[in-house]
């Protein structure tokens, strides 16, 4: 493996963001999940969380980085806040709770659909972490 070409893991965060005065795009590699990875010294770290150690502080043992943009590849550390998991799950549920909406038909479509997980959301009006739930034959 090369040597990182970067003097510190915030060279090498900026070179993979595009920063806007909405969602920061990330143009790093995505995971089957939607969250930006970034390599770094040969570890892997997700990419909204080294945005938020670096422009927030740090993150206490056990919370997770909440996105309230909805948008999981986002690294804007405005749209980005700790919380634990039982606030993630109610976040998910409060954007759209598709257990109400979907039947077992659309959830069929939608674990074997190879439509970006995005269209699907729009497609059924659900959130992205609802479908991608769906997607990895997970209920919310």
């Amino acid at each position: 493996m090369a040597p990182n070409p970067f003097a510190n893991i915030e060279e090498a965060f900026n070179h993979k963001v595009v920063k806007t005065k909405g969602c920061w795009s990330w143009l790093g590699f995505i995971n089957g999940d939607g969250y930006g990875l970034l390599s770094w010294q040969m570890k892997k770290f997700t990419a909204h969380r080294v945005s938020y150690e670096l422009h927030v502080g740090p993150i206490g043992k056990g919370l997770h980085v909440l996105h309230d943009c909805d948008n999981a590849s986002c690294t804007n550390p405005k749209h980005l806040r700790l919380g634990t998991h039982r606030d993630n799950m109610d976040d998910i549920l409060k954007r759209g709770n598709c257990l109400k909406k979907l039947t077992l038909d659309n959830i069929d479509f939608i674990q074997s659909s190879s439509l970006p997980v995005k269209q699907l959301a729009e497609m059924f009006n659900c959130s992205v972490q609802n479908i991608y739930y769906y997607k990895k034959r997970k209920q919310v």
